[in-house]
Order: C-alpha cells, then sequence, then structure tokens
C-alpha cells in the first residue's frame, strides 16, 4: 500500500481530497492543506442571503453586499475558492479560535459568517487533524506542524492517541503555521485536483476577422469608443422601455442600480442601435501622454494596488454584485422608484409591478468548459466504412462556479491582444439531467504557465487533449 493508499484509508475523504492533503504533505504545508479540505468538505459557512427568504430588497442588497465583500477580502483577488476559505479558517486561528456562538459572535459578525456552519469546519479540522496525526512518525515536520495547529485549536493527541485539551501556544509559534506563498498553494491544487480540469479557450470578444462580429465584439467596440473603463463596466441588454420614455431617463437608470447594489454608477451610456445600457462605476480614468506629442493613452490601474497574486484581471466588486443580485439567474426582477413617481410623492414607495431584467453582460467574462475524460465521450462509428457515420463531434459542458464568490464572475478585462485563455481545476462537478452545463465546486484560476505540472500529474489514459505552443 503506497502513503497516498494509507491516507485515503485513515480519512473520510474522497480520494481527490485525501490526494491534496498528501502533497500538502510533500510540498510541507500540511496546514493550508486540512484547511483547504475542511473548508471544500464542510457547508457554505459564509453568509447566503436570499429572496426568497429576505423579502426587503434593499435589506437583501445590503446583506449581499456585506457577504460578497467578506468573500472577497479572503480571496484577495487570487480567484480560488480553496484558498478563500483557506484565509478565512487562518483568521480564525488568528483571531484565538473561538468556539461556540457567544465567543464566535464578534468573528462572525466582522467576517459575515454562520456560526453553526463555521463550527461544523471547525470541527472538520480538527477531526483531519487527528487523524492524520496518528499516521505520521514524532518529530517529523508534518507531525509537528499539525499539532502546531491542533494546539492552536486548544487540542492535542496523547500518547494514547486520545484527543485532550491543551493550552494555546506563543504568540511566536502562529506565523510558522500556514505558508505565505500562493503559488505554492497553487501548484498544491493543481496537482490534486489535476483530473478536473477547466478551460477557457477562444475569448468571444476576441475579433472574428470577417462576417457578423458577436454580440462581444460589439459590446468591446462601444466601449473602447465611448472610454468605458473595462475593468468598471457592465452593461443590460435591452432594460425596460418606460425607463427611457420618460423625461428623466438616465436618472431612472441610477435609481434602477442603486436598487440592485445600493450605489451609483460614475457613468452612464446608452447604446440606441444595439439597445445596451452601459454602466461604468470607475468613470473616465486619467490619461498620459507617451511622448511630446504623442498619443493620450489611458492610465491602467490608477486606482488599484499592483496584486502579484492574481491571474486575471478582474472588474470592479459593483459588477460583481450587479450579477449577483440576479441569483445567476438569466432573468430576474427589481423593484424601485422611479424619477416619476418621486416627483408625485412617492418618493419611498416601490413601482407596484417589477421590472424584468435579463442578465448583466460582461464582454470579458471568463466562460468556463468542463474538459471531459475519453471514457465519458461516446465513440462516433466506424468512419466511412459500412454502417459508419463518421466521427460525432463531443459537446461541451459549460462549468458554473457559485456565483456567490468572485470565481462566479470573473473576467480578464486586460483587452490585450492576443487574446488570453486560461485554464483552471475544481474540487467536484455535479452535472444537470440535460448535460449541456454542471455545477462546479472548489473552482481555481490557473494560469498557462501550471501546464508544465499538469503534464506530469494527469493520466494520458482518461483524456484526449492535444498539447502544443507556438513558436512565435
Amino acid at each position: 500500500i503506497t502513503p497516498l493508499g494509507y491516507i485515503a484509508m485513515a480519512l473520510p475523504c474522497e480520494l481527490r481530497l485525501c490526494r491534496l492533503l498528501y502533497l500538502g504533505l510533500m510540498l510541507k504545508c500540511p496546514c493550508d492543506a486540512i484547511a483547504m479540505v475542511a473548508g471544500l468538505t464542510a457547508a457554505d459557512p459564509f453568509s447566503t442571503p436570499s429572496l426568497l427568504v429576505i423579502k426587503d430588497q434593499k435589506e437583501y442588497s445590503q446583506k449581499l453586499k456585506r457577504s460578497f465583500d467578506a468573500r472577497l477580502w479572503c480571496d484577495a483577488g487570487r480567484h480560488s475558492e480553496p484558498i478563500m476559505l483557506r484565509d478565512l479558517f487562518s483568521h480564525w486561528i488568528q483571531a484565538g479560535a473561538p468556539r461556540g456562538p457567544k465567543a464566535m459572535g464578534v468573528f462572525a459578525r466582522d467576517w459575515n459568517i454562520i456560526p453553526k456552519k463555521f463550527e461544523a469546519l471547525a470541527s472538520e479540522a480538527i477531526d483531519l487533524c487527528t487523524r492524520l496525526v496518528k499516521l505520521l512518525p514524532p518529530r517529523s515536520h508534518g507531525h509537528t506542524s499539525i499539532s502546531r495547529m491542533m494546539s492552536a485549536m486548544r487540542f492535542s493527541v496523547d500518547r494514547r492517541e486520545e484527543l485532550v485539551k491543551t493550552q494555546f501556544p506563543t504568540d511566536s509559534e502562529y506565523k510558522k503555521i500556514f505558508s505565505e506563498e500562493v503559488s505554492l498553494m497553487r501548484a498544491l491544487i493543481c496537482g490534486g485536483f489535476s483530473d478536473q480540469l477547466l478551460v477557457h479557450l477562444k475569448p468571444r470578444w476576441a475579433p472574428s476577422g470577417g462576417g457578423k462580429k458577436k454580440k462581444e465584439e460589439q459590446v468591446v467596440d462601444i466601449m473602447k469608443k465611448q472610454g468605458l473603463d473595462y475593468r468598471g463596466t457592465v452593461c443590460l441588454l435591452n432594460p425596460p422601455q418606460e425607463l427611457r420614455s420618460w423625461n428623466n431617463a438616465e436618472e431612472n437608470h441610477q435609481r434602477l442600480c442603486e436598487a440592485m447594489i445600493g450605489e451609483r454608477a460614475k457613468r452612464i451610456y446608452w447604446d440606441e442601435k444595439e439597445k445596451l445600457l452601459f454602466y461604468d462605476f470607475k468613470g473616465e480614468a486619467k490619461a498620459k501622454r507617451r511622448g511630446k506629442g504623442g498619443t493620450i493613452l489611458p492610465d491602467e490601474g490608477w486606482d488599484e494596488e499592483l496584486n502579484t497574486d492574481a491571474v486575471i484581471s478582474d472588474v470592479c466588486p459593483q459588477a460583481h454584485r450587479l450579477h449577483q443580485f440576479g441569483a445567476g439567474r438569466w432573468k430576474f426582477n427589481v423593484s424601485f422608484t422611479s424619477a416619476e413617481d418621486a416627483e408625485n410623492g412617492d418618493a419611498g414607495g416601490w413601482h407596484k409591478e417589477p421590472y424584468e431584467l435579463l442578465k448583466p453582460i460582461q464582454p470579458f467574462l471568463i466562460s468556463w468548459e468542463v474538459v471531459q475524460h475519453a471514457a465519458a465521450i461516446e465513440p462516433g462509428g466506424g468512419g466511412k466504412g459500412k454502417g459508419g457515420k463518421g466521427a460525432k463531434k463531443v459537446a461541451g459542458v459549460k462549468a458554473m462556479p457559485d456565483w456567490r464568490n468572485p470565481v462566479g464572475f470573473c473576467c480578464h478585462a486586460a483587452g490585450t491582444m492576443p487574446p488570453e485563455e486560461h485554464l483552471g481545476v475544481c474540487a467536484s462537478v455535479q452535472g444537470l439531467e440535460s448535460g449541456a452545463s454542471a455545477f462546479v465546486a472548489g473552482a481555481t484560476v490557473l494560469g498557462l504557465n501550471h501546464i508544465p505540472l499538469l503534464l506530469t500529474t494527469i493520466d494520458p489514459t482518461k483524456w484526449q487533449g492535444k498539447w502544443g505552443f507556438d513558436y512565435n
């Protein structure tokens, strides 16, 4: 039996999660792996507001903002659900690992989590530590690291291999529990979930080179012509016509935006030809001139902090929240007070019949597709021989990450040419009945620089993939 086999027998986890723990021990970051596995095994600890429960639309928008701000802070622009959960667990350890509703009250309010769900996550982490530490030889790096994290949760395993309470470690020990290398975390996730590949190939906003332009190409052309910020703009397709038929159309559009996310856009543009309403939450970017008499170029990232751990140039949080208001659905309803109703003395009420809107559009949205195993692909026949009908084209499976997390509406809004393609992995795939789409959990965005690591971990007998590179 291999070491991975012993871990798989001792832990109540599926093989991919056991492989993640095994790689964490090999790369000397077992506590990070345990935190990620515990977060992926337990239910989502963050609050999950829904209009099915919260009937007040304004309250729903405010709670949705608080929930996303907590997720965004833990994600820190890395677009990885396992790392996001690992950071939340790390903050809990640094806060003294409070247990119970009363002790966890302040931490739950600060990080907008549900205490009972996080209690289940902490119990899962303690169980994983207890089982793993019994398999490791004493004084080894893995044994020492896991024992240190258990003492931070006020537990330890005695000589009889029983779980007992203990004292907190010293302050200097807390810095040794988790690793700070994000690239190591990505490599760990890439190796553990390499058989659940996600790809984003041929971005739809890229020029098609002739023929009719795609909708994403048209949107990018309008944004470029009007000087709208790529990372701060999102648009609505064919919004309600009543908003434009009244006198104050721009005010109505701003009120619509305020009803969904609680704030107004800095710029609004309506394209009559394409029936598109653009919301720019960054406004006109500062400009810089290249050389004497040169062209004026936008100062990219003029209001953004440089994030060396980021793989993609994502859109602003307001664009995410505009998408989250509709809970990821293609159509959703919104109620708000129009400018005309406010002038008539109905400033505090909502429109009697809610308006129906379509899902927001961002041309740089990363559309994930699940890479299927060779065993899941149906044979296409016998070619041109007797009874053969040629190879059957395999339909792609669209991946749908959790819309509440930053990776659920992630975009690469750099707008550079040639357009960049991306890879990703996920912890699990749950297919729908139609087979055309599937829910994915534990998604992580990877750069193309992870291809060499993928080549060493994937099984070539399960895939029908071809790899290559451009000499130019």
